[in-house]
C-alpha cells in the first residue's frame, strides 16, 4: 500500500532514512560485531544507506564510505532526483569500491566502543564520527531499540 507521497513500504519498523539514531545504534553496531561472519555462511547485511532529508547526508556519507570498505553489501535507497551531483558521484564512488570487495577494513576500538569509530584496511585508518552535532536523538516513540552494550 503506497504512503501519501508515493512511496511503498513493506517494512513498517523505524528504518533506514526515518531516523539516525537506528541506523547508528543498530547499523555500525552490526557490522562491527557481524563482520568476522562476513561470507561465511551469508553476507553481512548491517544496514541501508537511506538516503532522505531526515538524515544529514555527512552522517549518511561516512556510513556509505564505511559500507563499500568493508566488503559487505551495500544497499542504498534515494527518492529519484533527490542527490545533488556531488551526492551522486559520492554515491558512484562507492558502489564502485564496493563491487571490487572493498578494502577488507575492520573496527579497530571495538572493545572499549559499542558503535566503533575507528576502521582499519590495511596500512590505512579512518576515524567515523557517528553522532549529530546535538549529540543524541531520543525519541518518544515505544519502538525505540537499546543496544545491548549500552548498559555496560
Amino acid at each position: 500500500m503506497p504512503s501519501q507521497d508515493g512511496w511503498h513500504f513493506y517494512d513498517r519498523s523505524l528504518t533506514s532514512g526515518l531516523q539516525w539514531e537506528r541506523t547508528r545504534q543498530i547499523g555500525v553496531n552490526t557490522l562491527a560485531f557481524r563482520l568476522p561472519q562476513n561470507g561465511s555462511f551469508y553476507a553481512t547485511d548491517a544496514d541501508c544507506v537511506g538516503i532522505s532529508d531526515s538524515i544529514d547526508w555527512e552522517l549518511n556519507r561516512q556510513w556509505m564510505d564505511l559500507l563499500a570498505r568493508t566488503g559487505t553489501p551495500l544497499f542504498f535507497s534515494a527518492r529519484p532526483g533527490g542527490l545533488t551531483a556531488d551526492q551522486e558521484n559520492q554515491l558512484r564512488q562507492a558502489l564502485a569500491l564496493a563491487s571490487t570487495g572493498g578494502a577488507h577494513a575492520i573496527p579497530s576500538d571495538w572493545l572499549v566502543n559499542d558503535c566503533p569509530e575507528i576502521w582499519t584496511d590495511g596500512g590505512s585508518t579512518r576515524r567515523y564520527s557517528w553522532y549529530q552535532l546535538a549529540g543524541l536523538e531520543f525519541s518518544n516513540r515505544p519502538e525505540r531499540y537499546d543496544g545491548y552494550l549500552s548498559a555496560v
